[in-house]
């Protein structure tokens, strides 16, 4: 099920690179994109320095190609565990209870099993390139269940799963922040490195945040940080 979703993202980049139909994101560093949300999510640098820097090759390498592209910092490189309220134009930390949500976090990080996954491949869509990830013994979306049924528990308000499940293990790392200049030769690269193998991580550092769409740092917010020393 995981692949078939990378497999249909990976069908709409390609239509869309030569078609040239692509999508431009303009909000990428505009300061009158106020969307914010609640985000559970595992930095990769905090976890493998060896994945991130295989990852960072990777994206260096596009950056020789398409320059104007906006490719995700090390630091931020992260893989979304939950959203638990999608970003929105205007929600602020004022309108929650910070601390039960940090309680309900905490509560479902300590029942976590073990957590690997293995970076193996890219896919893309009409706006972005992502490294394909696999969850171990799926376990990923065990955690992710465990966060939705203890939030819906709780009584907190919460947003995920209104426009889509979150299944995958993905991490984006390139978006299409302007024109791309040389079409066929970014789709040759990608189709070069469709099954590029960037290593296994155990997650073992988890952060509950308030974040932006694109998780930029600048306009985070950690409110919670579980460290799992076991796994």
């Amino acid at each position: 099920m995981i692949q078939a979703i990378y497999d249909e993202m990976w069908e709409r980049f390609e239509k869309s690179i030569v078609s040239n139909q692509y999508e431009i994101d303009k909000n990428i560093n505009s300061s009158r994109d106020l969307r914010r949300g609640i985000t559970a999510l595992s930095y990769l640098n905090e976890n493998s320095l060896k994945t991130t820097e295989k990852i960072c090759a990777f994206t260096e390498e596009i950056k020789e190609i398409e320059p104007s592209l906006y490719v995700q910092p090390v630091n931020e490189i992260h893989l979304t565990i939950l959203s638990i309220i999608s970003c929105v134009d205007g929600f602020t930390l004022s309108s929650i209870d910070e601390n039960r949500y940090m309680e309900v976090f905490q509560e479902s990080m300590r029942t976590a099993e073990p957590i690997t996954i293995q970076f193996k491949g890219i896919s893309a869509s009409p706006s972005c390139i992502v490294i394909q990830g696999y969850s171990d013994k799926d376990r990923l979306n065990e955690l992710r269940d465990s966060l939705r049924n203890n939030f819906r528990d709780a009584g907190l308000h919460y947003t995920f799963d209104t426009r889509y499940k979150l299944t995958t293990a993905h991490s984006t790392v390139v978006r299409f922040s302007n024109e791309i200049n040389n079409c066929p030769q970014l789709l040759k690269f990608c189709q070069e490195n469709r099954e590029r193998d960037f290593g296994r991580v155990e997650l073992s550092s988890f952060d509950l945040v308030y974040n932006d769409w694109y998780q930029s740092l600048g306009n985070t917010i950690r409110l919670s940080k579980y460290s799992a020393m076991a796994i």
